[in-house]
């Protein structure tokens, strides 16, 4: 019985959770047209060539499929690029934010830094 009640918590705490961050969101974009709306506005800012903006959705799709929240457990790569804990540091952003995950790969992608994205080209 105890067995059962803890599982029966466990479960339903996960549940929970996941509508709490279905409900609250991550990022200002949930949807794939939000997403890549975000991707042709920051491509616009940058100033990407039809080519690289292309390579942009390429990428994005590649690697979250343009889901905000995409989670990878083994790598802890997080957001619709997929930034890993340690470069999302470094580029200072929260990779959870759609926004920031976006102009942040963007701005590396205009800037010629295509190798963290070489698996999904």
């Amino acid at each position: 019985m105890t067995r059962l009640l803890a599982s029966s918590l466990l479960l339903l705490g996960f549940v929970l959770g996941c509508l709490f961050v279905l409900w609250a969101g991550v990022g200002h974009a949930q949807t794939g047209p939000e997403v890549v709306a975000l991707i042709h506005e920051a491509a616009d800012r940058e100033g990407l060539s039809p080519w690289a903006r292309q390579r942009a959705l390429q990428i994005a799709w590649c690697e979250s499929r343009y889901v905000a929240w995409a989670y990878n457990r083994s790598s802890g790569a997080t957001g619709v690029f997929q930034f890993i804990p340690s470069t999302a540091r470094a580029v200072g952003i929260d990779p959870w934010d759609a926004q920031q995950n976006v102009d942040a790969a963007v701005r590396l992608l205009a800037a010629g830094q295509w190798q963290h994205w070489r698996a999904c080209l």
